[in-house]
């Protein structure tokens, strides 16, 4: 590097910039992790009230589908950007670009509601990412008891 500090501030800048973009998506990978969902919410209201809180706690996650499939059987799905593709564009810049356009995986939990005595059971299974399913739990089991399935049937 020949010149003086000022004429290759640009360039530390620009390569600092692309350090913390770096080192940002990877954070933002790392806390998005995907999760197997086994478990069940003891929601202890009818399954009419049941269903209506399902369908709002749902409805208020953000860059999610939210898909009515009947009664009280719902599907949340997420359209996301595989961590591989933050690679590629690194590797593959300007190419790389495309696809991050164009590839996407889905991750898909479904919620279904069930009556027992004790009231309505919200009984989650499939795949979430970490902080989605933390957003249901919050969202439904702001009193009500989370039982994971001890023999993995569910999941």
């Amino acid at each position: 590097m020949t010149g003086t500090f000022t004429e290759n501030l640009g360039g530390f800048l620009f390569l600092g910039a692309v350090l913390a973009l770096i080192v940002w998506l990877i954070r933002r990978i790392g806390s998005t992790g995907r999760v197997t969902v086994g478990e069940e919410i003891v929601l202890g209201c009818s399954i009419d009230v049941a269903d209506a809180r399902v369908r709002e706690a749902l409805d208020g996650i953000p860059r999610a589908k939210h898909l009515y499939v009947g009664p009280q059987a719902h599907l949340l799905e997420l359209k996301r950007v595989p961590a591989w593709t933050v690679l590629a564009v690194m590797v593959a810049f300007p190419v790389g670009l495309v696809l991050m356009l164009v590839v996407r995986e889905s991750v898909t939990m479904q919620v279904d509601i069930y009556d027992r005595p004790e009231g309505a059971v919200a009984r989650l299974t499939g795949k979430s990412e970490k902080n989605v399913l933390g957003r249901v739990r919050a969202a439904l089991a702001p009193t009500g008891a989370v039982h994971p399935d001890p023999t993995g049937a569910l999941g």
